[in-house]
């Protein structure tokens, strides 16, 4: 879907679901099931060549001197610390299985919830910079007044990256207890999807068009990325049966996330199934080299 148009794209996803967040919920549910669906098709099929390697990532590592040449403008949300540790875990039982898989630090965690700007030089940051200036502080703080949550983690993998997924919420139990500031103007009414709509009107109110890579409708974090397909070698060459376990553990990583994660017999059994999203620490609107965590923090709203 393009999204340099003054148009906002999720006017249409959100008409097309009628606002409504069990409609919501069910169309980025399908959307994130169907894309690790056709990813497993793709990693289990025989002629699959081996994973892609990040070349920017894999110079900034191994080549002096290298730059990233990217420069972003982005509005970001962090992770809670439940959900961090719940990362942690995921990271650690890749990282058993591939042990050269690139790990996001847990400090760079992020899930980008805007982003307005991408691939930019320098002086195109700047002038982009100068016309979002009024705007910064309604970015960073508008989680404040317009409270969504997420639930239901899982890991949406492809040949590049892994990454923790959740989908807005639709009426399901909270662990947080009733009273908790936490639910103060807080609707699953109001969905993840509904916070990204209304900061692309933010942007257009200061006549900032957004030139994103793609209208998402995923809420994700990214937590590893490939740089090569060494782990999955064997006599010299992509071993079939190595993908096919790797496949096999995000399977089984994915069913023990359900059945600890997510919400069921009207319990939502664990704090890492829950995000409410600019709690504990607010949104973040970000800058610069942004692309693996790096960049500087243009302004960082508070937490609730």
């Amino acid at each position: 879907m393009p999204t340099t148009s003054p148009n906002n794209p999720y006017d249409d996803i959100l008409k097309d679901n009628q606002n409504d967040p069990v409609r919501v919920q069910a169309f980025c549910e399908n959307q994130r099931t169907s894309r690790n669906a056709k990813f497993r098709i793709q990693l289990l099929d025989p002629g699959f060549k081996g994973f892609k390697r990040d070349e920017i990532l894999f110079n900034m590592i191994n080549v002096a001197g290298f730059t990233d040449p990217r420069n972003n403008l982005c509005v970001w949300a962090r992770p809670t610390w439940k959900v961090m540790d719940l990362v942690l875990r995921c990271q650690e039982e890749l990282k058993q299985m591939s042990p050269n898989i690139w790990l996001m630090p847990q400090d760079c965690l992020h899930m980008t919830v805007l982003e307005i700007a991408q691939s930019l030089t320098p002086e195109e940051l700047n002038a982009v910079n100068n016309r979002i200036s009024p705007a910064v502080h309604t970015l960073a703080s508008y989680h404040m007044a317009h409270r969504t949550r997420l639930v239901k983690p899982k890991l949406s993998f492809d040949d590049a990256a892994i990454a923790l997924t959740f989908v807005p919420a639709a009426g399901e139990p909270s662990i947080v207890s009733t009273g908790d500031s936490r639910l103060d103007g807080c609707s699953d009414d109001y969905t993840y999807l509904h916070l990204r709509r209304d900061l692309i009107r933010v942007c257009h109110g200061e006549g900032v068009r957004i030139f994103a890579r793609y209208a998402t409708t995923s809420c994700h974090l990214t937590i590893a990325r490939f740089l090569s397909s060494d782990d999955f070698a064997a006599d010299g060459q992509l071993s079939h049966s190595k993908v096919v376990k790797w496949v096999e553990m995000l399977d089984t990583i994915n069913a023990r996330l359900e059945q600890e994660f997510w919400p069921k017999d009207g319990v939502m059994p664990d704090a890492a199934g829950e995000w409410f999203v600019g709690s504990e620490r607010g949104l973040e609107v970000r800058r610069g080299r942004i692309w693996y965590g790096g960049g500087e923090t243009w302004e960082a709203g508070d937490g609730f």
